[in-house]
């Protein structure tokens, strides 16, 4: 018995740690589906008022969200990242990057204009 039960703290512990990550996985993709999505001239100022959703500041305690955009070769890059209140977590904030392509920004601006091209 002794020994049984910290190994159910250690794994109740773990299961804990692998939810909040997948919250914290799942609440960075749809911010970057989010962004990417909107022109880029207005992704500069979304990101200075970046925050995490209602359900992540519920299952994330202390989560804190921030994003930079620097440019690339064929566009820009957006680079998302995330912390909560998790032993090491501030020190390795969980990140994500996507990539915001000019050629395909234009296209699909073009198609939401009429133009079939």
């Amino acid at each position: 018995m002794g020994m049984s039960v910290p190994l159910v703290v250690r794994h109740g512990r773990l299961l804990t740690s692998a939810r909040h990550y997948r919250c914290a996985l799942d609440e960075l993709t749809n911010q970057a589906e989010l962004l990417s999505s909107r022109p880029s001239g207005e992704i500069a100022g979304l990101l200075k008022n970046l925050s995490p959703s209602e359900f992540a500041k519920v299952h994330l305690p202390g989560a804190e969200i921030k994003g930079e955009l620097s440019p690339v070769e064929n566009g820009e890059r957006l680079t998302l990242r995330i912390v909560w209140n998790e032993v090491g977590r501030r020190q390795s904030p969980l990140t994500l990057a996507t990539w915001i392509l000019s050629n395909a920004r234009q296209t699909n601006q073009s198609r939401a204009d009429g133009d079939p091209r």
